[in-house]
């Protein structure tokens, strides 16, 4: 063996190793995360011994150095080949690689040991890392993800690349017939050498970018779905899961928000309180899921006929507060009719009737949120000892104070 091809083997080994250790690291940190790095670590290890085994031909039986060191390398190629389809999600179906595989050893076998042929080796290993080579070009070529095109376009024509030199490292050898120790033509080995140790840097680069970019690609998808997670519960904390309104904090908040704003500026804001009358025996009769479909329901024949400038949340159970900006009780009166009227005329198909009674309250620009909250809580109590399906107005309730007679005369006598 001359020193050109010495070197050149010892080289080889050296960056053999290097590049084992590089994927031995990006295999530690991200094999919990990415499929096929588990199979490059190991096909990477396969080829790091089988190149010193070839080095040591001569000191050692030629079956190491001959057989088993190919058949490491063509084994190691095969499994890099399973690592681009487990990283890229391509199913592949292994065992006619891995029988492939055996075949490949059996004649190497015979080629190397029993009946040596160096042009019969020389095309066998040069063939199959081809084949092998074109199979990880094809499964690249043709993934479709857009994140990773570039990547798999670039790491399949470094591949491709490969595979163009030992399929003419195939056609050199059926042309030139070699027929004895490969290592006396030096410039021809130490070429193929050093261009097969260019290929596995570039190669082993190109994964790193591989594995990068699905990393970033990975991170930032992970922040979108936190992200969307915060949302998700910044969401839920602001509105009532069931029925997709205003929850009694969100709701508390926005009331001190208009109190605030009706004070400043010395404005009308009223609301409007009302519960579902008899909704414990609905649930009680058919049961929580039709008790929470007609929650539902109510909610949407609310939303309806609200106007634009109102809006509704749920403060507990079966009741809901409405607040109207910028309304005085006249009109705050109105709308709490137009909403009775409407749940009053919906077919709900139960055997029970569904209606809601509802108690109105206007800010008087002196008193808290509590007190106009406790003012319209009355009224909807008023509203259910007077029958219930009643709207109870706020106007009543301040005359009441006076004048103790029926509260909806007084509001018809007004309007």
């Amino acid at each position: 063996m001359g020193t050109a091809v010495k070197i050149a083997l010892i080289s080889h080994c050296i960056s053999n190793i290097i590049v084992t250790l590089v994927i031995f690291s990006l295999w530690r940190q991200n094999k919990s995360r990415f499929n096929g790095i588990s199979s490059w670590m190991f096909s990477f290890l396969l080829q790091a011994v089988g190149m010193p085994l070839i080095f040591m031909r001569g000191i050692i039986p030629d079956f190491f150095s001959i057989v088993l060191s190919n058949t490491l390398i063509v084994a190691g190629s095969v499994i890099l080949y399973f690592g681009f389809g487990d990283f890229i999600n391509e199913k592949i179906l292994r065992w006619p690689y891995l029988t492939a595989v055996g075949v490949f050893f059996i004649f190497y076998t015979y080629f190397g040991v029993i009946s040596p042929n160096l042009y019969m080796r020389l095309t066998l290993i040069y063939f199959s890392v081809a084949i092998i080579n074109f199979q990880c070009v094809r499964i690249l070529w043709k993934n479709k993800d857009s994140n990773m095109a570039i990547n798999y376009e670039l790491t399949g024509g470094i591949i491709f690349f490969s595979g163009l030199f030992y399929l003419g490292s195939m056609f050199d050898n059926l042309y030139n017939h070699y027929d004895i120790d490969f290592f006396s033509k030096g410039l021809r080995f130490v070429t193929l050498i050093i261009v097969s140790q260019l290929i596995k840097i570039i190669v082993t680069f190109s994964i790193m970018i591989m594995v990068n970019r699905r990393l970033l690609l990975t991170l930032e998808d992970e922040s979108v779905a936190k992200e969307n997670l915060m949302k998700e519960l910044e969401y839920q904390a602001r509105v009532d899961i069931l029925t997709n309104i205003w929850n009694r904090r969100t709701l508390e908040k926005r009331l001190e928000e208009e109190l605030m704003r009706a004070k400043k500026y010395r404005g009308k804001m009223s609301l409007i309180l009302l519960d579902i009358d008899y909704f414990k025996k609905v649930n009680d009769t058919f049961g929580h899921p039709v008790g929470d479909s007609v929650l539902k329901k109510i909610v949407e024949i609310l939303k309806d006929n609200l106007r634009k400038t109102d809006f509704i949340g749920r403060w507990g159970g079966e009741e809901f507060i409405v607040v109207c900006a910028e309304t005085d009780e006249k009109t705050v009166w109105k709308v709490a009719e137009k909403l009775r009227k409407a749940v009053d005329n919906y077919d709900f198909k139960l055997d029970i009737p569904l209606t809601i009674s509802l108690g109105t309250a206007t800010f008087d620009n002196i008193e808290s949120l509590d007190e106009i909250l406790k003012r319209a809580d009355i009224n909807m109590y008023k509203a259910k000892r007077k029958g219930r399906n009643i709207t109870h107005p706020d106007i009543c309730n301040k005359i009441d104070k006076e004048n103790p007679v029926d509260s909806l005369e007084i509001l018809n006598s007004t309007i």
